[in-house]
C-alpha cells in the first residue's frame, strides 16, 4: 500500500517552500517537530526537555515579533491543547494565527509585518503550487 501525504503536510512543505524563498534574509523562523508518534520513553524524554502540547507548526520571528503559524487542512480546527497555547502565547505578546494554505500564511505574515521578497526567476516545484493557493 502506497502511503499518502495528507493535505496538511502538503500545505506545511509549501508554506516551508515559500518562507526559504521569500522570507526577509534576518527573518528567523523554523518548524516545530512536536507530531508524529513517538514512544513512550522518548515522549517522557522530549516532556522534561520542555516540549510542549499544543505548540504550532512554525514559529517565525522578525524585528522582535514573533508570530505562531498553525497549519489546519480545510475543515480541520485547533485541538484543546493548540487553543491552550493560543492563549498563553497571545497573553505573552506574540500572534497566534491559524493557516489553511501557504498563500494564507504569507499573507499572515506581511499583515503582521514580515515583508516578503519578491521572486520572480524561481518557481516552487509543482507538488506545492496547489497548496499555495
Amino acid at each position: 500500500m502506497i502511503a499518502r501525504k495528507s493535505p496538511e503536510l502538503t500545505i506545511h512543505n509549501a508554506i516551508a517552500d515559500h518562507l526559504r524563498l521569500l522570507a526577509p534574509k534576518s527573518c528567523l523562523w523554523f518548524h516545530i517537530p512536536n507530531g508524529e508518534s513517538r514512544s513512550a520513553r522518548t515522549g517522557a524524554k522530549l516532556k522534561r526537555m520542555g516540549v510542549r502540547k499544543g505548540a504550532p507548526d512554525f514559529m517565525v520571528m522578525y524585528h522582535g515579533r514573533v508570530i505562531w503559524l498553525e497549519v489546519k487542512a480545510e475543515g480541520k480546527y485547533p485541538s484543546k491543547e493548540q487553543r491552550a497555547f493560543r492563549d498563553l502565547a497571545e497573553a505573552a505578546g506574540g500572534i497566534y494565527c491559524v493557516v489553511r494554505s501557504s498563500a494564507e500564511a504569507m499573507g499572515a505574515l506581511e499583515g503582521n509585518g514580515v515583508p516578503m521578497r519578491e521572486v520572480r526567476s524561481r518557481a516552487l516545484p509543482s507538488q506545492y503550487r496547489e497548496a499555495a493557493e
